[in-house]
């Protein structure tokens, strides 16, 4: 009995898991073929019994968790998908698509700030954002989007049957539109939400209004391919029909993809059989088309090599009866995700949606204005044209009324009208040369910084130095440029705040070259040496100060008893250079060294050096100073005193007040200070004289300064040691006998 009941539970046990396996290979065929509707309720069964598994510390098999978000983010249940992502956080599980996903999920439900904190803690695991880079750079963006309800009123077109309706067209005197209504021709289902399939209607108004009823279009028009948006000429001769393949290509193994057609309206009034775009493919989609206003270039949405990523604007110009090769219309218009449903108003102000770019959530409308340099920079059409839902292509011809989709209610497509009190308003610049300000600078990289949002939009200028950027209402900007060989002089601001009436800003800039020289440099050098060697001197100290001028500067000499006086001044182009003459007073006030004063003078002449940048002038000059020694004899130049007197007067202060820098500097000698007379008067006299006034220059230095009475001794030497000819009864000049009237520091000895 006990080997039946265990093989009775082995038996239970496999019938449970191959069910288990039987019904996750269910719900990835319907998962498989698009068929989310259908495969969602298995993965949610799935994923339940592998959360409770975790639970219990369990191992978990997480893909059917993910398979289970997945299949509610694509049926539009945005509550479940976010709650399954959450499961998928909190096991550990999530890779960067799911956080990816959970984000856009938490958006659609316009829960902001819960989308921000996914954001953070994505790179705080270190994934990388990917796509959601554009968000980063503002995660408060939404709430600046909403803040103005007045510029639009948005109102439901009578006409939706609230089973999906979208992408409208002007055709006639009405509009066309697709519907997922279902109609006697056809009554099979688009698996993906599980809608009917897409059929063409159309609507004409009457005495101005639209009404309820819309026709489904004539049969020229109608296909069982799954018709998407059709886009008509301005004279309704030519209809560009987005088609896309059925289910039974899929079963077999093929890409769902879209492909344009196009079809002509003959003399007849009948369509022609729709032909297919010379650019189709069975490996990328091609659909959503619009024409110029001039109907000379032909945009679209394509995933073809060579674009963004995910499906990006594309473009082909008329050739003839046919169309140029297409051309990407770039990273100013295009993201990593999807860029579609292009139309052109009157004017060339571009509309589209994307999913990539900087929204409220899901598919948001865009405006890209025509510029000098083709379109600008789009800008997010705000709320309450754009929601948390999907809102989507808008058609406008005079940019005040118009037409666009969304599934704000219930997730339902439906057609909406709409009034538009735009407020346009743009900064246009010129960037040129500031030595030459008739050249302007073309490829110029300009990068409008918004300082209120903290984001960056960049452009290049034109080959006339042109550029434009639109702006936003109530934000402060700045303008910076980058080139090749130039440098910015300022920056230009600007700012929007309370205005609330089209205008078009200026800003220009202006750059420098910098391979033309903008200063010159005159280097002056000077070599310290000690006077009686020859050598350099290393780390001595001076001052410097200007003649004429009243700021002293110290410096110390380098290894190789160098000081660098350093003068600049701008060069101005096709300006002459002038010779130039700066003449400096240098005194050595460092320790090892008597306290003297040199004068230098630097000369430069009116020959340029070069071309390079910084033009450079260089002089070398020696000054030499005398080091302490003993029995050196240094003389002081400026100790007077009144006539036949020994008081001292302010001015000889001064030079003793060096004589006491010099002794604090250098406390380990003794010096004497020893005052000479020339040979007039009596030799007593004089040697009296002498000696009083050295005294009085000791007594200064020691009564008023504090120096040691042991550093200083005071001779008196008269006449007997004179420094020229001019003895007692030797006719002299005044001049000659004023050399011989001298004070002068004898070092006595160094310790």
């Amino acid at each position: 009995m006990k080997k039946v009941y265990i093989y009775a539970c082995v038996f239970l046990l496999a019938s449970s898991a191959q069910a288990q396996t039987a019904r996750r290979n269910l719900a990835e065929r319907y998962f498989g073929l698009l068929d989310y509707t259908a495969a969602s309720p298995i993965y949610n069964e799935l994923a339940r019994k592998t959360v409770k598994k975790s639970g219990k510390g369990r191992s978990a098999d997480w893909e059917v968790v993910r398979k289970a978000a997945q299949s509610e983010f694509y049926t539009r249940d945005y509550g479940k998908a976010s709650a399954w992502y959450q499961s998928l956080v909190n096991g550990k599980a999530a890779v960067a698509d799911d956080y990816t996903m959970y984000f856009e999920a938490l958006r659609y439900q316009g829960k902001y700030d819960e989308a921000a904190a996914v954001l953070r803690d994505m790179k705080a695991q270190g994934h990388e954002l990917g796509t959601l880079k554009e968000y980063e750079r503002n995660l408060n963006y939404p709430v600046y989007l909403m803040r103005d309800s007045t510029r639009y009123t948005v109102k439901e077109m009578p006409f939706n049957k609230g089973l999906g309706d979208f992408s409208p067209a002007y055709y006639e005197d009405g509009l066309i539109f697709v519907s997922t209504r279902k109609s006697q021709a056809l009554m099979s289902k688009y698996g993906w939400d599980n809608t009917g399939y897409l059929n063409v209607y159309y609507a004409r108004p009457k005495n101005g209004e639209y009404r309820k009823k819309a026709k489904l279009q004539k049969k020229e028009l109608k296909t069982r391919e799954h018709d998407g948006p059709v886009f008509f000429s301005k004279d309704n001769r030519q209809a560009f029909i987005t088609r896309n393949r059925t289910e039974k290509d899929v079963r077999k193994g093929t890409i769902v993809n879209l492909s344009l057609y196009i079809a002509e309206k003959g003399t007849n009034g009948k369509w022609s059989v729709p032909q297919p775009f010379a650019y189709n493919s069975a490996v990328y989609s091609v659909g959503h088309a619009a024409l110029s206003p001039d109907e000379k270039t032909l945009y679209f949405v394509s995933d073809m090599p060579g674009g963004q990523g995910g499906t990006d604007l594309w473009m082909c110009r008329r050739e003839g009866n046919g169309w140029s090769a297409p051309q990407n219309m770039g990273k100013t218009l295009n993201t990593e995700k999807d860029e579609m449903f292009p139309f052109v108003a009157d004017d060339g102000t571009l509309y589209y949606a994307s999913n990539g770019l900087a929204g409220l959530g899901g598919l948001d409308i865009f405006e890209s204005r025509a510029g000098s340099n083709g379109f600008m920079a789009p800008l997010n059409m705000g709320y309450p044209l754009n929601t948390k839902a999907d809102d989507f292509a808008l058609i406008t011809r005079d940019n005040k009324t118009g037409y666009f989709s969304s599934d704000r209610r219930g997730y339902t497509d439906r057609v909406m009208g709409v009034e538009m009190r735009r407020v346009v308003l743009e900064v246009e610049g010129t960037v040129s040369d500031k030595d030459d300000p008739a050249k302007k600078l073309g490829n110029v990289q300009v990068v409008l910084r918004n300082k209120t949002l903290g984001d960056s939009t960049v452009v290049y200028t034109d080959s006339l130095g042109n550029f434009t950027f639109p702006l936003l209402k109530d934000c402060d900007y700045e303008i910076a440029g980058t080139k090749e060989n130039f440098d910015l002089v300022t920056p230009a601001t600007l700012s929007t705040q309370g205005k609330n009436t089209s205008e078009v800003l200026r800003a220009d800039l202006q750059m420098e070259d910098n391979t033309l020289p903008r200063e010159r440099a005159y280097r002056m050098l000077f070599v310290v040496k000690d006077c009686s060697t020859g050598n350099p001197v290393p780390n001595a100290e001076m001052s410097v100060k200007e003649e004429g001028g009243n700021e002293k500067k110290f410096y110390t000499s380098n290894a190789a008893g160098e000081i660098e006086i350093l003068k600049t001044e701008p060069v101005v182009q096709g300006e002459a250079l002038q010779p130039k003459q700066w003449k400096y007073i240098i005194e050595n006030t460092g320790a090892g060294f008597f306290p003297e004063t040199k004068k230098m003078a630097f000369e430069f002449g009116n020959t340029e050096p070069g071309a390079e940048k910084r033009k450079e002038f260089v002089l070398n000059k020696d000054v030499c100073f005398n080091p302490i020694r003993e029995n050196a004899v240094f003389e002081l130049k400026d100790i007077y005193y009144d006539y036949n007197k020994a008081t001292l007067r302010p001015q000889s202060m001064v030079e003793l007040d060096k004589v006491y820098d010099f002794l604090k500097r250098n406390p380990q000698i003794k010096v004497q200070l020893s005052s000479h007379t020339d040979s007039r008067g009596s030799d007593s006299y004089n040697l009296s004289l002498s000696q009083r006034r050295a005294q009085s220059c000791v007594d200064y230095l020691i009564k008023t300064k504090g120096i040691s009475a042991e550093s200083l001794v005071a001779k008196g030497y008269g006449e007997t040691m004179l420094a020229n000819k001019c003895a007692n009864g030797v006719k002299c000049t005044d001049e000659e006998h004023q050399a011989n009237r001298r004070t002068e520091i004898r070092i006595l000895k160094v310790q």
